[in-house]
């Protein structure tokens, strides 16, 4: 109700940073251990006073000159956070329900968890995570460059990320984020809920069930009509995509079963 860079339940813009109630976005390439890492002003994108965030970007974030698009990246990173939680939020990831927000406005739920979303995360390469603790806890998004490509700009594996978040908080109820743990319950859904959201929030016009969707074409430098990285691409049509549930006893854990 009161703009994504603000916490204070006032209309009108608090921030012309990458931070609000939702998330706070920022250059994370000095993190060198999973789970450090903390923005200030001078790691996040700015926008004017129109709140015009208007950052050159190369797709080549290896590109001399360019500072790795750092800041366009950052920016991505904070619309898609933003939108992500304000289309969950219309069906039911609320408040109540445990979603991530700074101020809950009196809704319910536990305040003080916006998403950490850490750009171009010095702690891995080629590769995307999401850290949920239970609610009260801020959520870490981590994205990673592989070679000149940087996840930041894959925005199917944005919404994959932040989906863990979802599936994590909804399953085993917002105080019990560690129900789909997958190391002592490996055919859980959550990868496959989490490309779902992918998949979703990234159709075009025109897009149907029987496409060859990949997941992390972008990231792994793929054309849009790649297979991406799961074992097949997704489609409602078998010639693409016959993978049955006789397929689990070889395929590997997380991601293949998912």
């Amino acid at each position: 109700a009161f703009g994504w860079p603000a916490t204070h339940g006032v209309a009108g813009a608090q921030s012309h940073y990458t931070i609000g109630n939702n998330t706070d976005a920022y250059d994370d390439r000095t993190s060198t251990v999973t789970g450090t890492g903390s923005g200030d002003n001078s790691e996040r994108a700015f926008g004017d006073t129109g709140l015009i965030f208007n950052d050159p970007f190369n797709t080549d974030v290896t590109a001399t000159g360019t500072n790795g698009s750092i800041f366009a990246a950052v920016t991505n990173l904070f619309y898609w956070a933003n939108i992500i939680h304000d289309v969950t939020y219309q069906y039911g990831f609320d408040e109540a329900s445990g979603n991530f927000q700074v101020n809950n406005y009196g809704n319910g739920g536990v305040d003080g968890d916006s998403v950490r979303s850490e750009a171009q995360d010095g702690s891995g390469t080629c590769n995307a995570n999401f850290s949920t603790p239970s609610d009260g806890g801020r959520g870490r998004m981590q994205m990673y460059v592989c070679g000149t490509r940087d996840g930041d700009f894959d925005n199917g594996v944005i919404a994959h990320e932040y989906g863990h978040g979802i599936s994590n908080r909804l399953t085993g109820g917002a105080g019990n984020a560690g129900c789909l743990n997958r190391f002592t319950h490996p055919e859980q859904m959550g990868e496959g809920w989490s490309d779902f959201y992918g998949l979703l929030l990234t159709m075009e016009v025109g897009d149907s069930r029987t496409d060859s969707r990949g997941i992390g074409t972008w990231l792994v430098g793929q054309g849009p009509n790649g297979a991406g990285i799961r074992p097949t691409p997704y489609s409602t049509d078998f010639g693409v995509n016959g993978t049955t549930y006789s397929a689990l006893p070889s395929s590997v854990v997380p991601h293949g079963v998912g």
